[in-house]
Formats: C-alpha cells, sequence, structure tokens
C-alpha cells in the first residue's frame, strides 16, 4: 500500500527529470494564461482548481484555508470525496500546522491513494492548502512547485487589494468631515485659555483653573491650565476635592459651593467626560450665591468637558490618521486614490520614490499631470473602463523608464453606494513577463534543437561519404582534361560549405558549458576591433569605442563573448555602406541590481525592415546569399547563457543598434 506524501512548508525545486521539468514549464504557462485576467480571489481558486484537475493522473484537487471555502474538484467515488472534505475541513479548523502522516492514516478511504499536501505561506501567518490526490509525488511536486509561487503572488494581490479597499472605506466618510474638525481641533491651545478668561469675566471671579486628579485615588490634584491672579489659595482642602467627584456620582450634583473665607470663595464644577467626572473647573472669587451662579458654572464646566472631549478625540483621530498614512505607506506597492474628476487626493511613499516627486500632494491636482507629466488623461489609463463598468480594472504599461508595469483600479464608493473615486495600485510585472518570455524561449529552443540535431546527424553521414568521393576523383582525375577541374572545385567548395553548416547546426544544439572567469569587457572588445582592422581593405570597417568610466571585470566566457562581438561586428560590416562604420558604447548601470554593464554596437548599414525585426534571432532566418542563419540566434544564446538580455532596432536606410546587457558578477575561483 502506498503511503501518502505530506509537505508542510513551500517545496524548494531541483531534482526533477528535463521532462518533468518541461512539463511543469508548459503547466506554468497554462496556469498564467488561464488565471491571469480574473478578478476575484474565489474565482481565481476555483480555476486554479480546474487546472490542476485537468492535468494528466491527477484524480482530485482541493484548495482552502482559514477563512475560505474548501473548493475541489474529484474523480473519486462519493464515499472518498466526503472523507477527504471532512478530514480537510477538520485539519483547516484545527490548525494547518497540526497536518502529520498519522492524521491522514486514520483516514481509511484514504490508505490507497496517494496524497500531496503543499501549505502555501501568505503575509500575516495565514497558510492555505493545495491538495493533490491520485497521482505519485514525484510526479506532483514539480507541477506545484512551479504554480506555487504563482498561486501566492496572485492571493497575496487580491489579498492587498482588497486590503487598501477595506481602509479607504473605513475612512471614507471620516476624510470629508474632517478637514474643519481638524482647523478647530488645531486652536486646541487658545480655546481653554478663552474660555477660562470668559468664566473669570463674566463670573467676576479672581482666578480660574483647570485640575486633574494625579492619581485614582483622587487625594491630589495638579493645576492643567488658569487664569486671573496666578497665586491661587491651593492647596484647597483634600476632601472638598474629593467631595465633588462623590456628590456627582451618587446624586449628580453639578457644582460644589465652599466658602474658605470672608472675601475667598470656590465653586467646583465637574468636568464629564463619558458619563464620569475627569477633573474640575475651580472658580475663585469673593462672593458666590444662589442658583444661578451655580448654573452658569456649571454651563462653564459643560462647555469644558466638551472642550476636553473634543480634544481627547482630536488626539484619537490623529492617531487614527497616523495609523491609515503608516499602514497606507508602509504598502510596497505603489498606490495612489483619485476622485471622479481625477483628482489626486494622497499618493504612499513608495509611489513617490518611483514617480520622484513630493508625498505631499499639492492641493488636487490632476494625476495625470502630477504623477506622469501629461496633459490629459493617460492613454493606458484604467480608470474611464472602470467608470463605465463599476467594476476593477487592470492593464499593463510601460512606466517610470523602468519596464513594464500592471495598473490595477479599484472603485470605492459612499454609504450610499455612489461611487466616490477609485484607489490605484502599481505593481512591477517585468521580471515576471521576462520569466514568460524566457518559458516561451526555452520551449522554442528545445523543439528546434531536436529538430536541427536529427537532421544535421542524417546528413553529415551521405555529405562525408559525398565529401570523401569527389577526393577520390579528383586524384584518379589529376591527368583529365582541364574542363573538368571547375566543376570537381564547385563540388568540394559546395560540400565543404554544408559540413561546415551542419557543424554550425550542431553547435547550436549542442548543450555548452560557460566557462567563466573574470575578464575585462572593455579589453575584449579592442581585441575583436584589432582583428577587423587587419583584414583586407572591403572586410574591415572603422571602429569607434566609447566607454564609460570605471568599467568593472565580469564574469564571462571570453571566446564565447568574443564569438557574440565577432558576430555582431561582421554583420555590420556586411551589411555597411561604402564605407562601413561600428560603433561601440560601453556603461556601467551601478544602480541596478545586480549592477549591470549596457553594451551598444551600432553600425551604419542598411538596416532591418519592420516585418523582417522581430526574425532576426530565429534560426536560418537571414537576408544574404551565402548566410546560414545561425549567427544572431548564436548571439542571443550566448547571452542568455551569460544571464543577460538582447534586443536590436533598426531603421532601414540609417542602420541597426543592438544592446546587451549583462550582470556584474565576479567570483573568485
Amino acid at each position: 500500500m502506498q503511503k501518502s506524501e505530506i509537505l508542510l512548508e513551500q517545496p524548494s525545486s531541483g531534482g526533477s527529470s528535463p521532462q518533468e521539468t518541461l512539463r511543469a514549464a508548459l503547466f506554468l504557462m497554462k496556469m498564467i494564461q488561464q488565471t491571469s485576467s480574473i478578478q476575484t480571489e474565489s474565482a481565481f481558486i476555483q480555476r486554479t482548481v480546474d487546472v490542476l484537475s485537468d492535468e494528466e493522473g491527477i484524480a482530485g484537487v482541493f484548495i482552502g484555508g482559514p477563512g475560505l471555502p474548501l473548493e475541489g474538484k474529484s474523480k473519486l467515488e462519493t464515499k472518498k470525496q466526503d472523507a477527504i472534505r471532512t478530514f480537510l475541513a477538520n485539519l483547516i479548523t484545527s490548525g494547518i500546522d497540526s497536518i502529520s502522516p498519522e492524521l491522514l492514516e486514520s483516514l481509511p478511504e484514504m490508505n490507497s491513494v496517494p496524497v500531496t499536501i503543499v501549505s502555501s505561506p501568505l503575509d500575516g501567518g495565514t497558510r492555505i492548502l493545495i491538495v493533490v490526490f491520485g497521482i505519485a509525488r514525484s510526479i506532483a511536486m514539480p507541477l506545484l512547485n512551479t504554480c506555487e509561487p504563482w498561486f501566492r503572488l496572485r492571493i497575496q494581490s487580491f489579498r492587498s487589494a482588497q486590503f487598501v479597499q477595506r481602509m479607504q472605506s473605513c475612512i471614507s466618510g471620516l476624510q470629508d468631515g474632517s478637514r474643519n474638525m481638524i482647523q478647530n481641533l488645531l486652536k486646541q491651545g487658545e480655546l481653554i485659555p478663552t474660555l477660562l478668561e470668559d468664566a473669570r469675566r463674566i463670573l467676576r471671579a479672581s482666578s480660574c483653573a483647570i485640575l486633574f486628579p494625579v492619581d485614582e485615588s483622587r487625594n491630589s490634584y495638579y493645576v492643567a491650565a488658569q487664569t486671573g491672579k496666578q497665586e491661587l489659595s491651593l492647596p484647597i482642602p483634600q476632601a472638598l476635592f474629593a467631595r465633588t467627584f462623590a456628590d456627582y456620582e451618587s446624586n449628580g450634583d453639578q457644582v460644589v459651593l465652599h466658602q474658605a473665607g470672608d472675601r475667598e470663595n470656590y465653586m467646583l464644577a465637574p468636568l464629564i467626560q463619558r458619563k464620569s467626572v475627569s477633573g474640575i473647573l475651580l472658580i475663585v472669587g469673593e462672593e458666590y450665591r444662589g442658583d444661578e451662579c451655580k448654573c452658569v458654572a456649571g454651563i462653564f464646566g459643560d462647555l469644558f468637558s466638551l472642550a476636553n472631549e473634543s480634544t481627547t478625540l482630536f488626539q484619537r483621530f490623529a492617531s487614527s490618521q497616523t495609523e491609515w498614512e503608516n499602514t497606507f505607506d508602509s504598502i510596497a506597492d505603489p498606490l495612489y486614490i483619485i476622485d471622479n474628476n481625477f483628482r489626486l487626493k494622497k499618493i504612499n511613499k513608495s509611489l513617490a520614490s518611483y514617480s520622484m516627486k513630493s508625498i505631499k500632494v499639492p492641493l488636487d491636482p490632476h494625476c495625470y499631470k502630477y504623477l506622469f507629466d501629461q496633459n490629459s488623461i493617460c492613454p493606458w489609463c484604467p480608470v474611464p473602463k472602470s467608470m463605465e463598468t463599476g467594476a476593477p480594472e487592470m492593464v499593463e504599461t510601460p512606466l517610470f523608464s523602468t519596464g513594464v508595469w500592471q495598473i490595477q483600479s479599484f472603485p470605492y464608493t459612499d454609504k450610499e453606494e455612489k461611487r466616490m473615486g477609485s484607489i490605484n495600485v502599481l505593481r512591477d510585472i517585468t521580471v515576471l513577463n521576462r520569466m514568460q518570455e524566457q518559458l516561451i524561449e526555452t520551449e522554442k529552443l528545445a523543439s528546434t534543437g531536436k529538430l536541427i540535431s536529427g537532421v544535421a546527424h542524417e546528413v553529415r553521414n551521405p555529405l562525408f561519404g559525398i565529401s570523401a568521393t569527389v577526393r577520390a576523383l579528383a586524384n584518379e582525375l589529376k591527368g583529365a582534361p582541364q574542363d573538368i577541374q571547375p566543376y570537381l572545385d564547385i563540388v568540394m567548395s559546395e560540400t565543404t560549405r554544408l559540413n561546415r553548416l551542419m557543424e554550425d547546426l550542431l553547435n547550436y544544439t549542442r548543450p555548452v558549458k560557460i566557462d567563466k572567469n573574470p575578464s575585462d569587457i572593455g579589453e575584449l572588445v579592442q581585441e575583436v576591433i584589432d582583428h577587423f582592422q587587419h583584414l583586407p581593405e572591403g572586410q574591415s570597417a572603422k571602429f569607434s569605442v566609447i566607454a564609460g568610466d570605471r568599467i568593472p571585470a565580469m564574469n564571462m566566457d571570453r571566446n564565447k563573448m568574443k564569438q557574440v562581438l565577432f558576430n555582431l561586428f561582421e554583420n555590420g560590416i556586411q551589411h555597411g555602406l561604402e564605407e562601413p562604420r561600428v560603433d561601440v558604447f560601453l556603461q556601467l548601470l551601478s544602480l541596478s541590481q545586480p549592477p549591470e554593464i549596457h553594451l551598444v554596437v551600432k553600425d551604419n548599414g542598411s538596416g532591418i525592415t519592420n516585418e523582417n525585426l522581430t526574425r532576426v534571432f530565429d534560426p536560418f532566418f537571414t537576408t544574404r546569399q551565402k548566410g546560414t542563419g545561425l549567427g544572431l540566434s548564436i548571439v542571443r544564446k550566448v547571452i542568455h547563457d551569460h544571464g543577460g538580455r538582447i534586443s536590436v532596432e533598426s531603421h532601414p536606410g540609417i542602420g541597426t543598434t543592438f544592446r546587451i546587457t549583462l550582470p556584474v558578477t565576479v567570483t573568485s575561483k
């Protein structure tokens, strides 16, 4: 009986066969293609279940976690399906970290079914279970190992957007009315002294003061503010101070009168905050009689209570505002909030850094003007479509000169479900797109290489026989008439060219070991230029090299990179005009992580047409009569093997420019 295998942590890569790796890569492409446009978490999880369950050999898939419905699809009989659902539901309820093989073995219905459980960790300690059964772990793990990072990235993306939307919804009502309140509360330093002075003037008091207890015993107090005569007859009797609290709490008396002498009387009005006494308004004067004085003192007590309550509310509001702003600014993805008129309300620190703008936004500028330096709504903006549909929208576009960005727009509403504006989330997907392109390129190279290798081997054997036969025939016909020799030379020349082509084909498809050593790219460029400058006239060109300061050595296969430069230079010369010219530029991109060297090779040749530009790196594509079409394909392969990137741009009649970016990584051997 096959035992189930359980994995608690995120799986690590490695150990898979080439076939399993290729299957996993194709599966990831399928997963990305079928789930990238989904806008909700539940729909994404359901689609993930569908894609996994469609894989050959998988009998069932379940995905679930705390706060998530258990989604699944199974080809097993109903009894086993119900047992699995119950087991997983109990597992999620009791805590994912409690997984053990004994738990699964306690399920009789699953004793004969292989199970692989992957725990996908999310931010905040949450984990989601991805369960695949009916297929061996050696097959299931490469698939899960490949798709789990994409699954985790999308789930965290959904939750980040939901978090921002909830936060904005919580403060949307508070933010509109906060400005006027903040303006008044900012004058708290003036409000209390003004009220004290008004109380002293109206009640003809010599002094007024605000007192608060030092601790919960209320046996002593301190003066928070005062006006009038600076030296009060303090301390007042402790019993009088405590009596003010006791009278209010026992029978609701608002003001306590106390005669301290012939010409000095006290009125003590409690300051009420949340139905309890928090402090005392002390009014000192010559004579206070009648209920009217107590009433006026009570009103001022209420006013001070209101002022004190407003101060507390302001402090709490300021604290909540600070917490919200800190949360907003701590989100790594760039964010900005706009209203329905594209007026910018707020940006976070991440967006301020990328756009090189101040995080303190001026008064209601247009987002397209302040952030993106446009005079009208950006052509890629997802907000107009979101305003039409009322749903979140997503687009992809180049931004900030750093690569391709994904922009998601989420509408937010007031309590009456009326649209107030949108929250826009930006995410740099340059690396993700590059990974997708590399997966596609890897698949293309693998299939092309297999075909080329088979053809080359089949052709070389008869080609060798033809070549040997022609040589033997040439030796036999040495005394023959001279008009036969040109035909023999043509046959031998063409067989030699075909043999060289077959050798190039095999070199292109054969796995190449890159022998990296620290080398100076500038010296290598000059070495290749020297080679061309010693060639006969008509095969050379004028070269110029512009290199930045402090170009460091980098790890590279010197022979392979020399072949790259040779092919690019030769390509520029062969397509050049009457006076071929090749310009080389070298620059260190020190701000990249890791640092990169930017190599540009520019010629003044005839250029490449737009329809041919996308095919220049394809095997066998050439515009030269005697070309094999493998030179630029080999160039790209070598650059990719070095972890670099290559691109091309061309203008017919002006010339062609190749741009190469290589990482600067130097290790001691």
